[in-house]
């Protein structure tokens, strides 16, 4: 006779048999989904040569700008459609993974001054990414004339942060 799961449980030798498995499986359970967190800073920070590499920040940067190139030709000729949204998408997910990436020029700072300047830059590429947000619904919405005003607000956001963060020496 074959009994059902839950009458296993009932009984009180096999409640206390499950507590002590989940309680000694617990600590394998953390370590497998919790991170080292000195693991997680140093691939968040690639290496200087890293920052041009397929996935580091120059190449997120550059596909950015492709779409965003391709979205102002679109709004200059009058062609901006629902479907440019999608060129939209494509900006945030690079933004997204420009966000969690540290621009060259902090590896110059030190301390508390390197702090705040990753935390500039993370707070004008969130701010990008809001800009994005807006366009991206005014796309879907065919409100073109609002996404065309989106788009010039992004154009300055973009050159305030390629000021502020990506200096030329």
């Amino acid at each position: 006779m074959s009994f059902p799961k839950a009458a296993l449980l009932k009984s009180r030798p096999m409640m206390i048999l499950a507590a002590l498995a989940a309680i000694a499986l617990a600590p394998l359970a953390l370590s497998v989904s919790m991170p080292d967190p000195a693991e997680a800073q140093a691939q968040s920070q690639p290496a200087a040569s890293e920052h041009g590499a397929a996935g580091g920040l120059e190449d997120h940067m550059k596909k950015m700008n492709r779409s965003f190139k391709t979205l102002k030709r679109a709004s200059a000729d009058g062609k901006l459609t629902k479907e440019s949204a999608a060129l939209v998408a494509d900006m945030e997910a690079h933004a997204l993974a420009c966000k969690d990436l540290v621009p060259p020029m902090a590896s110059k700072l030190k301390g508390d001054e390197q702090a705040a300047f990753v935390l500039g830059y993370k707070k004008k590429l969130i701010e990008a990414i809001g800009q994005m947000l807006q366009l991206e619904v005014a796309l879907l919405e065919g409100k073109n004339a609002e996404a065309a005003t989106l788009l010039t607000a992004i154009n300055l956001t973009e050159k305030q942060g390629h000021e502020a963060y990506n200096k030329e020496e």
